[in-house]
């Protein structure tokens, strides 16, 4: 349960997701070199990342789940439940890896979508490798984003990635993104009709967060900057967050909420973060490495941070502002 969007703005855009998950998890940002050794492909021969790259993980694994590269390109990966996704064999010829590495080789590897697209035909996702072993395969779908504002859903037909939607917005999970479309047009109808305050969906499952996540996004005050659009990130994602506590899971008695807010640039190849007990944002970008030559890890405070503002204290307890001399 996860939803993404990107909000354009003049010379750039901004791609941010929530992430949702249902059982406790330790996550941070991690930084991977050139020609850093990421992962195996289903061959057994190793997968190095041509470009630099950064993103969030799972328990400073590398496998990114959200990140951006030095080029700008941006990209996310959201939980796509279906039947019978992947081959359950590699191709020889083929680019062979599985759905939980393609994200670190794609912003690895490519620095625009056009890029991507024109090589998806070579690149094949499979849940066994060679000798038949099953492999971390999870159900994921893809959105991307680069530099020049073209952006893309892939999802699968036929066990091949297939390229979704003209310049698609939003992202949230299963069903696929024609029939997410398709009941955004039928719930919103006519706009000189519609009330958002009475007829916009409340619900969090995928379609009601899709819905909600286009329409606010299309009815938000456009941005000007790399500042205002990052800004708009949040603010449109906040009243998407899954809050702790909420949504009880029935098999055992952990709660899905969301985990964190990650927010990416295009343009500066930066990336901003929110933990989900935590309102402070964080922000790095390639030039904060500091040494650009190993993998760096950045772990969140969880505890909400307090700013406080210049005061002096009076009896009891209370507070008078403080104007310097």
């Amino acid at each position: 349960m996860c939803t993404t969007i990107i909000v354009d703005y003049p010379k750039g855009s901004v791609m941010a997701r929530t992430l949702d998950f249902e059982v406790p998890l330790e996550y941070n940002m991690i930084y991977i070199p050139r020609g850093f050794h990421y992962a195996d492909d289903l061959y057994h021969k190793p997968m190095r990342s041509k470009y630099k790259m950064m993103g969030m993980c799972f328990r400073n694994l590398y496998p990114i789940k959200d990140g951006v590269n030095e080029h700008g390109l941006c990209g996310c990966t959201n939980m796509f439940i279906a039947n019978n996704l992947f081959s359950n064999h590699p191709v020889e010829g083929k680019i062979n890896t599985n759905s939980l590495d393609f994200m670190n080789f794609a912003l690895g590897n490519y620095k625009t979508v056009e890029e991507l697209l024109d090589d998806l035909d070579n690149i094949h996702l499979a849940n066994k490798d060679v000798d038949g072993n099953s492999v971390i395969c999870p159900d994921f779908h893809f959105m991307f984003v680069d530099r020049t504002g073209d952006s893309i859903i892939l999802e699968y037909k036929d066990h091949k990635l297939v390229p979704c939607g003209d310049n698609p917005k939003v992202m949230t999970n299963s069903p696929k993104y024609s029939s997410h479309v398709k009941r955004y047009e039928k719930s919103i109808g006519d706009l000189s009709k519609f009330n958002q305050i009475k007829d916009l969906t409340g619900a969090y499952d995928p379609v009601s967060r899709f819905i909600r996540a286009k329409y606010i996004l299309s009815t938000h005050k456009k941005s000007n900057n790399v500042n205002e659009a990052y800004s708009s990130a949040f603010s449109i994602l906040e009243p998407l967050k899954i809050t702790e506590g909420f949504f009880k899971n029935d098999s055992h008695d952990y709660y899905t909420f969301t985990r964190y807010i990650s927010a990416f640039d295009t343009q500066t190849a930066s990336m901003a973060v929110r933990t989900h007990s935590n309102t402070q944002t964080y922000l790095i970008d390639f030039d904060d490495i500091p040494d650009k030559n190993k993998i760096f890890s950045y772990y969140f405070e969880n505890k909400l941070e307090f700013k406080r503002i210049m005061t002096t204290r009076k009896t009891g307890g209370l507070f008078k502002g403080y104007k310097p001399e």
